[in-house]
């Protein structure tokens, strides 16, 4: 199909093809965001949208004059790559192939987001149902397809590192971050705001990875005058700034207690847990105690691990009994 002169009906062919091909939910909308086609296996609307105009507002928001698929990603975690129809440079609409999801979601993740949409408890049964029939997939084979698409429609070849890098919207914050970057290190250096020093912090690390109590517990006695000018991490909230910065805390201790010989899924389940009582802290009392009880924690498990002088061998065991 080449693009001189792009045929709706051929347009609807291809979306049927492709999910007779793939079983993907596949939809055609036009350039007043209105449906023309769709075709899937089930009809089932998340709870989370009234009707499909509101899901529509999540995913049609690139730039126009653009023809790469577009890699969308819904606030409730359902993926969509989105093919633009473009004819002579005017957009006659959209295929959106979709929704999938890259892996199954859990129940209490599925909580989570009913809590952060303040939709009903009693949704929730109604919620584990949609997503049990959303298919899961990998990221790859979601590309390849609106990859497929496109060369249907425009018989051009395209890079797979184009479309990742389209979807952001043209007034998303991530793409003002370089602009504002020589202004806020101007800033920091008249205000004398200078991060600490990086050997600061790879001495505090490498106490966890060696299992050293007594030095990580010195460190820590000392830890707003040895880490002074940490970053602000959230503007609007002292609070949230700081939890954010242990969260990066606790984030790289996790992985040195592993490069420490800690097991893996210990360490991250632990890191798991403290971010979670993290986020449920009020006080900034209590996230300091959170961070300090975090330390203790994976600095005292190395410890333990290295006293039992296991060698290599045996620890790759115990791993494997410990996941098995």
């Amino acid at each position: 199909m080449k693009n001189k002169q792009i045929d709706k009906e051929k347009v609807r062919y291809l979306c049927r093809l492709l999910f007779d091909l793939t079983k993907i939910s596949v939809m055609y909308v036009d350039n007043l965001d209105e449906i023309q086609a769709e075709f899937s296996s089930h009809y089932i609307i998340n709870p989370f949208y009234n009707d499909k105009r509101r899901l529509l507002t999540q995913l049609l928001t690139y730039p126009k004059y653009i023809s790469v698929p577009v890699l969308q990603r819904t606030n409730n975690l359902e993926n969509y790559i989105v093919v633009p129809v473009v004819d002579k440079k005017d957009n006659m609409g959209s295929i959106l192939i979709g929704p999938v999801l890259y892996r199954e979601i859990e129940e209490e993740t599925v909580i989570g987001l009913m809590k952060d949409g303040d939709l009903p408890i009693k949704k929730k049964a109604e919620l584990l149902h949609y997503y049990s029939c959303v298919p899961v997939i990998d990221k790859m084979t979601l590309i390849r397809a609106g990859t497929l698409i496109h060369y249907f429609i425009y018989g051009k070849e395209i890079n797979i590192t184009e479309i990742i890098e389209q979807g952001l919207p043209q007034n998303h914050p991530s793409l003002h971050v370089r602009s504002h970057l020589d202004i806020t290190l101007a800033k920091r250096r008249q205000n004398d705001l200078i991060h600490h020093d990086l050997m600061i912090e790879r001495n505090f690390l490498q106490c966890i990875k060696d299992g050293n109590k007594e030095k990580l517990v010195e460190m820590l006695g000392n830890y707003e005058s040895l880490f002074e000018g940490e970053g602000v991490l959230a503007k609007s909230s002292y609070l949230r700034s700081q939890k954010n910065s242990i969260i990066c805390l606790i984030a790289a201790a996790t992985r040195s207690a592993i490069d420490g010989g800690l097991n893996p899924e210990l360490a991250l389940t632990l890191s798991d847990l403290y971010i979670q009582q993290l986020e449920e802290a009020r006080e900034i009392q209590e996230v300091i105690a959170i961070r300090n009880k975090s330390m203790y924690d994976f600095v005292e498990k190395v410890h333990t691990n290295k006293a039992a002088g296991y060698s290599r061998p045996i620890m790759l065991c115990l791993n494997y009994i410990f996941n098995h």
